[in-house]
């Protein structure tokens, strides 16, 4: 077991760039507000379903850190959310919580004001001294990103605040976001990860396991704390802490994890593909995996075969037609194309156990959220009876996070040998499959 400890060294030492904060454990927004000023985080994260309290609870985070002294950016995926944003700041005006420090002109700008004042300056320098004279008394900006001004904010001033509040994010993967990441800005940077509000109450279900946290925050991993958990965690800290940051140089990025049940796979690798982020700009109808993330998926097979496994002990698994093609045109081109096996989930649901399983994902436009994938519960399912010894995942990173997306819980319940929950699938081009089984029984 070891040695899968040591495998994810290279990932996690990544992660010395920031300090690393556990996710909060509690059901309650003020508790919750209490520990970001006890644990002094400067990225909060929250995700939801509509109508569920992140915006509220944004604000009051936000009004705290003022409170505390500190200075604020807060980002809002859409005008709509904006308005929002707007009207619970002006709600609070008149109540007791309202730090004094908000009472001074130009304490709380939004980038609409901000647009505004800066219209009709035309000179570069004195549209910066302008600039540098607004957000000098400014304890908390508001915008989205549908402002024309929002990416030269996140770019150039950002790092000056204290705090990062995002609401919503599923929508990180915007390219703007990823500046908020760059160790060159902010070197103390802290990460909250997906913390996640429903009906105004935080969802524990969603939480990041305590002890893989600690090892992260001590760049160390123990052997005994290797367990089937903590890989699903692993992957959530990766696509967000390490893999956004890390976008910009273009580069594939990942670890592995061993998973101490029986019954499932021993290993798990994670592969994240940054190509796999361009593709999120598809058209409609253009589905599948594009040339340079295939390659990845074959080059992962080779490189399996160069350690030393047999090709007729690995299985591809892809989503789409399309990818099958393009995964076999460059198998044909390798001296491994008769002998590694490619193909749907569909196709080996009934087949014998296979030592390694490599399931490439892709970025589905069909599931209509930028890139975020539904898997069909069957894939889940096929992918882990079929793999006997090992699964390597090649995946977008952002479909590790979301609520609307809940890849993560079901593992994590596939694992533990709970049912999972029912995700509608987002091919259209994979059959219904006309069986018997239920989830539970499949799990079994």
């Amino acid at each position: 077991m070891s040695s899968s400890c040591q495998d994810v060294m290279p990932a996690v030492e990544e992660l010395k760039i920031g300090k690393i904060c556990e996710n909060i454990h509690t059901t309650s927004v003020t508790e919750a507000i209490s520990r970001l000023e006890e644990e002094h985080f400067s990225q909060l994260f929250v995700n939801g379903g509509p109508a569920t309290g992140k915006t509220r609870f944004l604000t009051q985070c936000a009004l705290k850190w003022v409170t505390m002294g500190k200075t604020v950016v807060c980002t809002t995926p859409c005008a709509e959310a904006y308005e929002v944003f707007l009207r619970e700041f002006e709600k609070r005006k008149t109540e007791a919580e309202w730090p004094e420090a908000l009472n001074t002109d130009g304490a709380v700008l939004n980038l609409e004001e901000l647009e505004i004042k800066l219209m009709g300056t035309r000179n570069k320098k004195k549209s910066a001294e302008k600039k540098k004279k607004i957000f000098e008394g400014c304890k908390i900006v508001i915008g989205h990103i549908e402002h024309k001004s929002f990416l030269k904010i996140i770019r150039t001033d950002y790092w000056k605040y204290d705090g990062i509040l995002i609401d919503d994010s599923s929508y990180l993967n915007f390219p703007h976001y990823r500046y908020i990441f760059s160790p060159k800005k902010r070197k103390d940077a802290a990460f909250v990860i997906s913390l996640d509000i429903r009906q105004g109450k935080i969802n524990r279900e969603t939480s990041l396991a305590d002890d893989i946290m600690d090892q992260l925050r001590h760049n160390k991993c123990r052997e005994e704390h290797c367990t089937k958990a903590n890989w699903t965690t692993f992957l959530q800290i990766t696509a967000i802490s390490k893999s956004y940051y890390k976008w910009i140089n273009h580069g594939v990025y990942g670890g592995r994890l061993k998973v101490c049940n029986n019954q499932n796979p021993g290993v798990i690798d994670f592969v994240s593909s940054t190509t796999l982020y361009k593709n999120t700009h598809q058209k409609a109808g253009q589905d599948g995996l594009n040339p340079d993330e295939a390659k990845i998926v074959v080059e992962k097979a080779e490189e399996l075969i160069r350690a030393g496994r047999s090709p007729q002990d690995i299985c591809i698994l892809a989503e789409f037609v399309t990818q099958i093609d393009e995964i076999s045109r460059l198998l044909d081109l390798s001296k491994f194309s008769k002998e590694v096996r490619v193909g749907l989930p569909i196709d080996f649901r009934w087949a014998k156990p296979i030592p390694v399983v490599i399931y490439g994902m892709t970025t589905s436009t069909q599931s209509g959220n930028w890139g975020l994938i539904l898997l069909p519960l069957t894939s889940w399912i096929t992918v882990f009876k079929l793999a006997q010894e090992r699964v390597v995942f090649i995946a977008n990173p952002m479909m590790f996070t979301g609520s609307k997306y809940p890849f993560v819980r079901n593992m994590l319940k596939f694992l533990k040998g709970e049912e999972m929950e029912v995700v509608a699938p987002s091919v259209k081009n994979e059959p219904e499959e006309k069986s018997d089984d239920s989830p539970t029984t499949a799990i079994d």
